[in-house]
C-alpha cells in the first residue's frame, strides 16, 4: 500500500526572544530623554545666536559662491541679535544694582555680568562670606527674594539666581511662601472692601493682619459684630489651609473705657477682644488650639499718636500673626 503524502507547511517567522527586551528599552530611553528635555530652559534670544552660528559656520564662505551674499546677511542678523542681547544686559544690570543696592552695599548680595546671563549670588555662595541662613533672615531676605522675583519677571531669560547654600534656599521657599499668603489675604480684603483700613505688612517670617475696630467690635464691648463674623469665617478658612502658628492681639488708643461693668481697664478690653477672635477660629473646629496664642497690649504699642481721632481710630484694632512653620 502506498503512503499518503505529507504535507509541511512552512513555520511562520517569529522575532527572537531579544527584540522584545531592546523595544523596552528604547521605550524607556525615549522617555528619558523626553524628560530631560522638559527640565530644559529655552531662551529664545541665546536659541537664535546658536541657530545663526551654526547656520553661517556651515554653509560656504561667500569667495566659494559667487554672487551669493547669504552668508553675510546671516552674521549681520547674527551681530545683530548679539548687539541686542548685550543692550538687554546692561538694561537688566543695571536694574538688579538698582534694586539691590543696600544688600550689594552690604555684602548680602552679588551681581555678576556673564555673557549670556546677568548672575545673582546669594550669602550662600558668596565665596569666602561669613553670612548665613540666619544671616539672611536677620538681615531682611524676604524682601530681597521678592526684588529679585520681580526683576526676572521683568527680564526673562536673562537674571539668574545662584544659591549653594541649602539654608538659603529653604529661606527662598519660605519667602516664596509668605509672598503667595500675602497676595491671597490681599485678594480677601478686596473683596471684602476694606483695602485702606485693614492693613497687610510682612514681620521676619510671619504676616501681620490688623483689622480696625470700626465694623469689628462697638465701644467698650468685646462682642463681635455679625459683618465681622462673616469676613472672619472667610480669614479662618484661609487659616485652616496654612501650617504655622497663629498669634491674636488686641489693642486700643489711651482713652480709659470709663463706667464699664465688664472690663476695669483696656488691658481687659485688649485682652478679651483677643480672646473673642480665638474662641471664634476655634468654634469651626478645624484649627487645633495649640496652634493659638492670645495676648492683650492695649494702649501701649500705638501705629500713630493719640492725639487725633483719626490715629486713636487707627491704634484700636485687631492683630492676627500668622507665622510659617
Amino acid at each position: 500500500m502506498s503512503q499518503p503524502w505529507q504535507v509541511l507547511r512552512p513555520r511562520r517567522a517569529r522575532p527572537p526572544v531579544w527584540l522584545v527586551t531592546f523595544a523596552d528599552l528604547c521605550l524607556l530611553l525615549m522617555a528619558f530623554f523626553v524628560l530631560l528635555l522638559s527640565f530644559a530652559e529655552f531662551d529664545p534670544v541665546r536659541i537664535n545666536l546658536i541657530r545663526k552660528a551654526m547656520d553661517t559656520a556651515f554653509r560656504v564662505p561667500n569667495d566659494k559662491m559667487p554672487g551669493s551674499d547669504a552668508s553675510g546677511a546671516l552674521q549681520a542678523q547674527a551681530e545683530q541679535l548679539q548687539r541686542e542681547l548685550d543692550a538687554r544686559l546692561q538694561q537688566a544690570e543695571q536694574a538688579a544694582k538698582s534694586a539691590l543696592a543696600v544688600e550689594m552695599a552690604a555684602a548680602r548680595v552679588r551681581v555678576k555680568r556673564e555673557p549670556t546671563r546677568i548672575l545673582i549670588e546669594l550669602p550662600g555662595a558668596l565665596p569666602g562670606a561669613e553670612a548665613n541662613a540666619q544671616t539672611a533672615v536677620t538681615s531682611g531676605s524676604p524682601e530681597v527674594f521678592s526684588t529679585i522675583a520681580g526683576l526676572q519677571k521683568s527680564f526673562p531669560g536673562l537674571l539668574a539666581l545662584q544659591m549653594e547654600d541649602a539654608g538659603v534656599q529653604l529661606l527662598a521657599t519660605r519667602a516664596a511662601m509668605l509672598q503667595q499668603r500675602q497676595q491671597q489675604l490681599n485678594a480677601l480684603l478686596d473683596k471684602e472692601q476694606l483695602e485702606g483700613r485693614a492693613e497687610i505688612r510682612r514681620q521676619g517670617d510671619s504676616l501681620v493682619l490688623a483689622l480696625p475696630e470700626a465694623g469689628s467690635f462697638s465701644s467698650g464691648r468685646a462682642d463681635l459684630e455679625p459683618g465681622f463674623r462673616a469676613m472672619l469665617a472667610r480669614i479662618a478658612g484661609m487659616l485652616e489651609g496654612w501650617a504655622g502658628r497663629i498669634t491674636i492681639e488686641g489693642h486700643t488708643d489711651n482713652l480709659p473705657v470709663g463706667n464699664n461693668e465688664r472690663f476695669r481697664s483696656n488691658w481687659d478690653l485688649s485682652a478679651a477682644r483677643a480672646g473673642a477672635v480665638a474662641d471664634f477660629l476655634l468654634a469651626r473646629g478645624r484649627i487645633d488650639s495649640s496652634r493659638l496664642s492670645v495676648s492683650g497690649y492695649a494702649d501701649t504699642r500705638p501705629v500713630e499718636s493719640n492725639a487725633s481721632a483719626a490715629g486713636r481710630a487707627r491704634n484700636r484694632r485687631i492683630e492676627i500673626s500668622i507665622n510659617l512653620p
